[in-house]
Parts: C-alpha cells; sequence; structure tokens
C-alpha cells in the first residue's frame, strides 16, 4: 500500500518533529530510553491499592495532562491513558511505572501521530435520524 495522504477530508503527513513528545521525555529523563513495541502490558491489571502511594503526586498528575494532549494526535495511546487516569487521585509506583511505560512506548514511536492543518474551505455537513 501506498502513503496516506488524506483521509475523511484531513490531511495526513508524515513528521519526525514531536517537539511536545520529546520536551516530555526529556523532563522525565527517558529521552535515550529503550523503546517498547506496546503502551501497556496486556496482562497488567492496574488496581488502586498496588504499590506503595507516592509521595509527591505531582508529576504523576503533570503527565497523565500531558497524555491527555499528546492523544489528540496518537490516539493509539487513548485507552492506557484512560487507565494510568483513574487513579490520578492517589497514584502509586506501580501507576507510575505504567505511565513511564507510555513514554518509553511513545520513544519509539516519534514519527507517529497526526497533523491537523487548516483548511481554506470550511464545510460543514450534518445528517439526522428522524425516527
Amino acid at each position: 500500500m501506498r502513503d496516506l495522504h488524506y483521509f475523511l477530508d484531513i490531511e495526513v503527513t508524515r513528521s519526525s518533529s514531536c517537539k511536545y513528545i520529546r520536551d516530555l521525555l526529556g523532563r522525565t529523563n527517558l529521552a535515550n530510553a529503550k523503546s517498547v513495541h506496546t503502551p501497556m502490558i496486556n496482562a497488567s491489571i492496574l488496581a488502586k491499592d498496588d504499590g506503595d502511594h507516592l509521595d509527591d503526586p505531582t508529576e504523576y498528575r503533570s503527565l497523565t495532562g500531558a497524555f491527555q494532549y499528546v492523544v489528540l494526535t496518537q490516539s493509539d495511546i487513548a485507552y492506557v491513558v484512560n487507565r494510568v487516569c483513574q487513579f490520578i487521585h492517589a497514584p502509586t509506583t506501580i501507576h507510575l511505572v505504567a505511565l513511564k511505560r507510555i513514554l518509553r512506548y511513545l520513544r519509539g514511536t516519534l514519527n507517529y501521530g497526526l497533523v491537523f492543518r487548516p483548511f481554506d474551505r470550511l464545510s460543514l455537513v450534518a445528517y439526522a435520524d428522524a425516527n
């Protein structure tokens, strides 16, 4: 198959810039970390009482918020971001490990993502089912 350029009137381009993700990796000292192929282990079940509670959950909360922004351009991490956000009120060391695995996954997928560009012709189409 050839490279995708347009899909549902959205322009798709490949870009290796990913400055936002690179900044996240640098902030967490994972810029040179080994990447992983999946954002979460399949057998991994996160629970609220797994591990020790973090003394300062500020970094955890900041990263989960940043991931919610990254989901807009890399929808493949939407499920795992939802999972780690469920523990934002009382994160543990196990949850932080899961968060760092997502970062390691993003490290290996820096050239993935969606690019949204403005388009000069706006066309709004709506459908309704009267039933």
